[in-house]
Formats: C-alpha cells, structure tokens, sequence
C-alpha cells in the first residue's frame, strides 16, 4: 500500500505539465479615474430653530474644500472652513459671530434638570415638624408570672 502511494507521487511530482492557477504575465488593469463632486444644502427653520448650511466641492484626486455654518444654542453662529488631501489631512478655520448669551438664573436657585425639563421648587408654606407630647408609659415589672 505504502509502495503505490509512494509511486503516486512520483508520477504527479515528474509529470509534464505545470499546475498553474490563472494566466501567468496579465496584470488587472487599473479604472481608477478621478470622480470630482460637489454639494450644498441649507436648512432654515423658524419654528424650531435650526439653523445650518453646508457645501463642498472635491477635484476627484484627493483635495477636498467646504465650510459650514451652524447656529449654537447660546446665540452664536459658527462658521467653518476646511481643506482636506492627502498630505496635510483635515485643516480647519473655525469663527463664531455675534456674542453668546446665556439664560439667566436667580441666584441661590439651583436648577436641576431631569428629563429635558428644569425642576421649578415649589413655594408655599412651609412645614415645620413638632414633637409630640403625651404621657409617659412606664412598663411595670410583672411578678409571679413564670
């Protein structure tokens, strides 16, 4: 048994033709081709509040420029732009305009927030708590009971 797998392969191992996967010398062609682009949108809602734009534009070989704008809850609007390739990454310059401002709290009212809302503290009149008084109870021992 040893001896036909053995002559097994030798017969594979001397045989004629090569085993080969694929076409030897054919190198995959290359489609890459540049694919420049460009984009903007805006939103501007009045009810709601926000309000943002953004645009960009690419040459297709790796240098992206854009900027957005986006209005920030204290009142400020920010105001981006970038550039983005291959070399020296994502640069940005960033600007605010207008001045923020903040809502104003009273003082010595801490407002905790739970669930999206501002606890408010309740006034009223305030409960005092007041011991009670009433008699004594003495405990007597008890004798002869055992």
């Amino acid at each position: 048994m040893q001896l036909l797998v053995l002559a097994a392969l030798v017969a594979v191992a001397t045989a004629g033709a090569p085993i080969a996967h694929g076409k030897v010398g054919i190198v995959a062609q290359d489609y890459y081709e540049p694919r420049p682009y460009h984009f903007q949108y805006a939103v501007d809602d009045p009810d709601y509040g926000p309000m943002m734009a953004q645009a960009e534009e690419s040459n297709g070989n790796g240098l992206t420029e854009g900027y957005y704008t986006v209005n920030l809850p204290d009142g400020r609007t920010q105001h981006v732009k970038y550039v983005v390739d291959g070399y020296n990454g994502f640069n940005a310059e960033v600007s605010y305009a207008g001045l923020a401002a903040h809502p104003q709290v009273p003082k010595g009212i801490a407002q905790p927030v739970y669930g999206g809302h501002a606890l408010r503290p309740i006034v009223g009149k305030a409960l005092v708590a007041k011991p009670v008084i009433s008699k004594a109870v003495v405990a007597k021992p008890l004798i002869g009971l055992h």
